[in-house]
């Protein structure tokens, strides 16, 4: 049986992560579901979170993981570092108002998460920005070229799997 990611963008400003992810991690456990937050500032759109999740499922079903859970290792791909720290640093939550994505097996309770954690869904703080493109060394591919920005992305995370 396939298992679906779902995707969702918040447009929110987030003023302490930490507490953030404290209560990300409270209405997870009371609702025994796993939903992850990244940073909407380094997302390049929807499809880059689903293919991270899904080279994160391989790995595990491969025995290549670095992390201990498919939620983390999904991290390491969508931010395509190799360290689960530099991976957190660059794909975590953090302050300010690029917003946050959410990203579950479980749609009902991701729903749920971001209804009681107060938030308002707005999937395009997902889309490519000129900010995005440049954090992940991309600057000057505004316009035409963005939309390939997730293919290069794609490509990143392929290195990281031949280079493990």
């Amino acid at each position: 049986m396939e298992r679906k990611i779902h995707v969702a963008g918040y447009a929110t400003g987030i003023d302490d992560p930490e507490s953030f992810v404290g209560r990300l991690k409270s209405e997870c456990s009371k609702l025994g579901a796993i939903v992850e937050a990244y940073d909407a500032g380094a997302i390049l759109g929807a499809e880059h979170l689903v293919v991270a999740w899904e080279r994160a499922r391989r790995a595990f079903s491969n025995g290549a993981a670095v992390s201990d859970s498919e939620a983390m290792e999904s991290r390491v791909y969508a931010s395509c570092e190799k360290q689960i720290k530099a991976a957190i640093s660059k794909t975590g939550v953090k302050p300010g108002n690029a917003g946050v994505a959410l990203v579950s097996e479980d749609a009902v309770a991701l729903e749920k998460v971001a209804r009681a954690l107060g938030l308002n869904r707005d999937d395009s703080v997902l889309a490519p920005t000129s900010e995005k493109l440049a954090l992940w060394g991309m600057a000057g591919m505004e316009g035409a070229l963005a939309r390939n920005a997730a293919d290069l992305i794609f490509e990143r995370m392929s290195i990281l799997e031949v280079e493990r």
